[in-house]
């Protein structure tokens, strides 16, 4: 099993980024805010050289959404040469200051070796730490991960387990991956699969959800 202290990494590093700015804004925000008026042209001639070079003193404050937004750019060669190693890095900034979705896009860098050397077990770390924190596509992948012995250990309980919260969120698939997984397993590992189920509902905890500052357009 992966250890605790690494699906707390989040939360904690949220609480502490947090807790840094006081209740005023945070570290980066203006800069973010900044580079979008810049890239639309709001309230100030439209400057997309400026825009970016902003985004990337927001991101590299731990703004989060500016870390996705560079992560993205870098994923897509859109906006900016594409660079899956700056991509990887974005995301993971994104990830040590409370996104989910760079905690995700983490996970799938280093499992399908995109801009780093394959890692199931880093992989794994970051699916884990996104699962308990609420997304289904990372309790999904975990469960596949399960399913493979890659980066944890083989364990077809916990794989049903993941497949099972999975498909409670409705994921694209898990239904059907849970289905077949279910077909090879025991009559006497379904209480335990269930038990292993409610135990890991009692430590998800959900991120708050990252929301454009004011300022910015939608």
């Amino acid at each position: 099993m992966i250890k605790c202290s690494s699906r707390l990494v989040g939360i904690l590093t949220v609480a502490c980024f947090l807790a840094s700015c006081g209740g005023g804004p945070l570290p980066g925000e203006a800069e973010y805010i900044a580079s979008m008026r810049l890239s639309q042209g709001i309230g100030v001639p439209q400057n997309p050289g400026q825009a970016f070079l902003q985004l990337q003193t927001s991101a590299g404050k731990g703004y989060p959404l500016a870390a996705l937004k560079l992560a993205n750019l870098y994923r897509t060669g859109e906006g900016a040469e594409k660079n899956l190693s700056e991509a990887l890095r974005y995301n993971e900034i994104a990830a040590e200051h409370g996104s989910v979705d760079g905690e995700y896009n983490a996970g799938l860098s280093y499992l399908k070796g995109e801009g780093t050397t394959q890692n199931f077990e880093k992989a794994a770390m970051y699916f884990d730490r996104a699962a308990h924190h609420g997304d289904g596509a990372a309790m999904f992948a975990l469960g596949l991960l399960f399913i493979k012995g890659e980066g944890v250990p083989l364990d077809a309980r916990q794989a049903a387990a993941w497949l099972r919260l999975a498909a409670k969120r409705n994921y694209p698939g898990a239904q059907g991956a849970l289905a077949v997984h279910m077909q090879a397993l025991k009559q006497e590992d379904l209480p335990v699969i269930e038990i292993l189920v409610q135990k890991i509902e009692q430590t998800i905890i959900p991120l708050p959800d990252l929301e454009e500052p004011k300022g910015v357009a939608k």
